[in-house]
């Protein structure tokens, strides 16, 4: 899972959830992310235990690097 933390003001908070990889690479994709300028990147280790049903084939995806 990757947070994003604006630096600016912003009334949504995002977080983009990423198959595992190695965290080089991950790295950097997000270094071309076009909101690097405004947004500092938290990325976390997950597994998706429970999900909407419209998010059911996620189960049991491990996240991050």
């Amino acid at each position: 899972m990757v947070f994003l933390n604006y630096v600016r003001p912003r009334e949504d908070v995002d977080v983009l959830l990423v198959r595992k990889m190695e965290r080089e690479a991950l790295e950097a994709i997000l270094a071309e992310d076009p909101f690097v300028a405004v947004a500092e990147y938290e990325v976390m280790n997950g597994n998706v235990n429970r999900a909407a049903e419209a998010f059911a084939g996620l189960k049991g995806v491990q996240l991050s690097a």
